[in-house]
């Protein structure tokens, strides 16, 4: 069986609202017919946006960034 793919899912949410959005990406890539197609499993990592860094995203084969809006290329930052 093939090396699973790894999957990063960074996410922000000031609401909470986001979070529906990541359980179906998850969902999504951990559904057994993804895994039948690819051969292996979806090893699927979720962090939030302050806290995934360089090696987490270089360390996935793929990833999604969720509900944090930026500016001028960085996240936004709360008050």
């Amino acid at each position: 069986m093939p090396e699973a793919p790894r999957l990063l899912v960074v996410w922000h949410s000031a609401s909470g609202g986001t979070r529906d959005l990541v359980e179906a990406a998850v969902e999504g890539a951990t559904d057994p017919m993804i895994a039948e197609a690819l051969g292996s499993a979806v090893d699927v990592r979720v962090m939030g946006a302050f806290e995934a860094g360089v090696e987490d995203v270089m360390a996935a084969d793929g990833y999604s960034r969720m509900g944090d809006g930026e500016r001028f290329g960085v996240v936004a930052m709360q008050n």
